[in-house]
């Protein structure tokens, strides 16, 4: 259902939006004010649905854990939450932060070992 009124507050922006564009297609200045204007009041528009899902998805997550324990625990850690890929509005990734985390702290190690490979093999070939 959320998902329906989501799609459906789009829709109706971007036909908003449209009909806007068509009123000021001759004035080339007007269009191209129209364009930023649009496209900032949708980005703010989407930050503040994107906010009020991580709230709701929060609140969910309260209400499931308030029962035993370990959900306690659990809601703790941060929460996951899907991010879209810019480039294929089908798909989403989930990033995370620990496993984020571990991979740059081994990515940093696997960089030290390999600097310092690099500075022996000069050491050696400056004392042959």
């Amino acid at each position: 259902m959320q998902k329906r009124i989501t799609e459906q507050m789009h829709r109706q922006r971007r036909n908003d939006n449209r009909r806007q564009f068509l009123q000021r297609r001759s004035d080339a200045s007007e269009f191209s004010e129209l364009q930023l204007s649009t496209f900032l009041r949708n980005k703010e528009s989407d930050k503040r649905l994107r906010e009020a899902k991580l709230r709701a998805a929060a609140a969910e997550r309260t209400l499931e854990s308030a029962g035993d324990n370990e959900s306690q625990q659990a809601s703790k850690e941060p929460a996951i939450v899907p991010r879209r890929v810019s480039s294929e509005a089908g798909r989403e990734y989930i990033l995370q932060l620990s496993t984020f985390l571990r991979n740059k702290e081994s990515d940093k190690r696997l960089r030290e070992a390999k600097l310092r490979a690099a500075a022996a093999e000069r050491t050696l070939e400056s004392a042959g």
